[in-house]
């Protein structure tokens, strides 16, 4: 049987701890584990600390690693920021993830390591409680004196519990929880109360996070003592003759000739919510109207005894207008999108798309951070020559240029280097690995255009932002890239209104650099010495020679295609110099009709 993650995590602390252990060593000794705690609460947060001073042990990978993909997923907090909150998910994740066939938990790990080092031992009772304890749906049944009575719907027994809130909710309602017994029964967090919810309907999950999604997707009011949700409707709850209309941007994007700009419509569709048939489907530039949609919905065949819309607008207009059948808002039409998703697929729609890389629910916060972003204009506070040096949490060194001062592009340029982004800022034609920036609907995917119009998240001069990796070439984007860019939306604002003070945020080193004056020959210079063929003591005289040129040449917009011109000339130079050095005196004396090439000639005549 293969090993667990306990007996390896034990063997570097018996008999003699490892260096890598001795801090946690120190702590499960210390007074927080060998005297009595308050409460689980206490337990809780001893286990938060020994995962922080664990987290760099290889033993412990698997249950890190899905620590910290959850936590990118979910950003736990509370709404309206993120609808789990910090102690839902730390019970969750803590003592309701089990890996592997040994279910292991951090739970489980904790309590073998608290055994080993014989901690109190009511810890140990807490830590045994707590992994007993189980996620569920549970229905409110009344109240016994102070404590709310829920029923476990998947056949479990009817608990008192103790709420550690306010809320006491009411007869008939949904929770969704995980109480623990410990000296009575306890609900340690904030409840979760299920509004559309019904004991024989409730989804079973079939991985822990599926606890999470229902939480995100469902999510519909809170307040400091309660969360509500309501649960995705299921195509079985269709009746027949059930059609649902809801416009969509299309996954296929047009240009009629060379000459017009490419331009992505929207998509009229009406589906059949129970076998999944397409009845019909129109295109159109621009966004279609409620009258629009009617009269379009009216020269359709279908017999329709219920019709199913997503769009609050588009309802208030139906059930004034439409007297063909009951009309209903509902928030999910699962054979609409699953018919979109493959009409998407036939087409060969191949946009990078954020909700498919990194789910609906970061990539909505995503693009609320960056509309915040772009509300905010940070560029205002810095000037064209400015750029962040970015290392991230992998060990890279980014340069960061935030583009908006110019007036002209929007967003940020991340640069392979600190360089290179200075080399690009001083007119290099340099492309930035990563890019995000505003541009037109046809750049951004139909899916994440979906949700932007969902959530009515509005961008400056009605464009829309756009994620890119090594564009032109309009690859995806890593998921990593994803969160470095989202991380540094989040942050910049006020890193910059705070005058961009030096430091490490969240395990990444973030700096603003400064131009320094007379460092724009030194650039050029590495510029032109890093795109030529080799080194040599020509290649350096040649250097010089085009950068003292360029100091001479007045500022404009044609600086940059001079600079890239003279990196041409310069690999035509050096490869002259190569095969024959009397060709390198025909290079000078006859240039040809190049004018740029007679200019440069005419600097060496007169500077020398």
């Amino acid at each position: 049987m293969k090993p667990t993650i306990s007996s390896r995590l034990l063997r570097k602390f018996q008999p003699k701890p490892t260096p890598e252990v001795q801090s946690a060593v120190r702590f499960l000794r210390s007074p927080a584990c060998t005297q009595e705690p308050a409460g689980l609460a206490d337990v809780v947060n001893q286990l938060t600390e020994l995962v922080e001073l664990l987290q760099d042990l290889p033993e412990l990978e698997p249950l890190l690693d899905r620590m910290e993909a959850a936590t990118d997923e979910y950003d736990p907090d509370y709404p309206p920021h993120s609808a789990v909150t910090v102690s839902f998910f730390s019970y969750l994740h803590y003592f309701g993830a089990p890996y592997g066939n040994q279910c292991e938990t951090w739970g489980t790990v904790f309590l073998e390591l608290g055994r080993a080092f014989s901690i109190h031992p009511r810890i140990l009772e807490m830590l045994q409680a707590l992994n007993r304890s189980r996620m569920g749906w549970y229905l409110h049944e009344g109240f016994s004196g102070e404590q709310v009575l829920l029923r476990d719907v998947n056949g479990g027994g009817l608990y008192p519990v103790d709420i550690q809130v306010d809320y006491r909710g009411e007869v008939g309602e949904i929770w969704l929880g995980c109480p623990v017994e410990w000296q009575g029964w306890r609900w340690n967090t904030t409840p979760y109360v299920i509004r559309n919810g019904v004991s024989s309907a409730l989804p079973k999950p079939k991985q822990w996070t599926d606890w999470l999604d229902w939480i995100q997707d469902g999510y519909a009011d809170h307040t400091s003592e309660v969360i509500f949700l309501e649960l995705p409707e299921t195509t079985a709850e269709a009746p027949e003759g059930c059609v649902s209309l809801a416009q969509r941007w299309s996954p296929a994007v047009i240009q009629e000739s060379e000459d017009d700009d490419p331009v992505r419509p929207h998509l009229l569709l009406l589906v059949d919510e129970q076998g999944g048939r397409v009845h019909g489907f129109d295109q159109h530039q621009g966004r279609y109207t409620a009258e629009q949609a009617l009269a379009w919905l009216r020269q359709q065949q279908p017999v329709i005894q219920e019709l199913w819309v997503d769009d609050p607008d588009l309802h208030s207009y139906l059930q004034t207008h439409w007297t063909g059948a009951a009309c209903q808002l509902r928030k999910w039409l699962p054979q609409l999108d699953k018919a979109l998703h493959s009409m998407s697929l036939g087409l060969g729609a191949s946009d990078p798309c954020l909700v498919e890389l990194v789910g609906a629910r970061l990539a909505q916060r995503f693009y609320e951070s960056a509309e915040s972003f772009f509300e905010r204009e940070p560029w205002n506070h810095l000037s064209k020559e400015d750029i962040l040096i970015l290392e991230d949490e992998e060990a890279h060194t980014w340069g960061v240029v935030v583009m908006g001062s110019g007036g002209d592009q929007f967003g940020l340029a991340f640069y392979a280097s600190p360089d290179e982004a200075g080399h690009a800022i001083q007119g290099a034609p340099i492309v930035p690995t990563l890019s995000f920036a505003l541009g037109d609907e046809w750049l951004v995917a139909a899916r994440d255009l979906d949700l932007l119009d969902a959530h009515a998240l509005e961008f400056p001069r009605g464009q829309y932002p756009w994620l890119c990796y090594k564009p032109p070439s309009h690859q995806p984007p890593k998921v990593h890239h994803i969160h470095l860019v989202h991380w540094l939306l989040k942050i910049l604002p006020d890193f910059i209104e705070n005058g961009c003070p030096e430091g490490v945020f969240d395990g990444r080193y973030l700096a603003l650099s400064k131009p320094q004056a007379g460092n724009v020959d030194d650039m050029l210079m590495a510029l032109f010495l890093t795109a030529w063929p080799k080194k040599s003591q020509h290649a350096e005289m040649l250097a010089k020679v085009m950068v003292e040129f360029l100091r001479d040449q007045p500022p404009g917009p044609d600086f940059a295609e001079m600079v890239n011109r003279l990196m041409n000339l310069g690999v035509e130079y050096l490869t002259l110099h190569s095969r024959k050095r009397s060709l390198v005196t025909e290079f000078f004396r006859e240039p040809g009709r190049d004018p740029l090439r007679k200019k440069l000639v005419g600097y060496v005549e007169r500077a020398c």
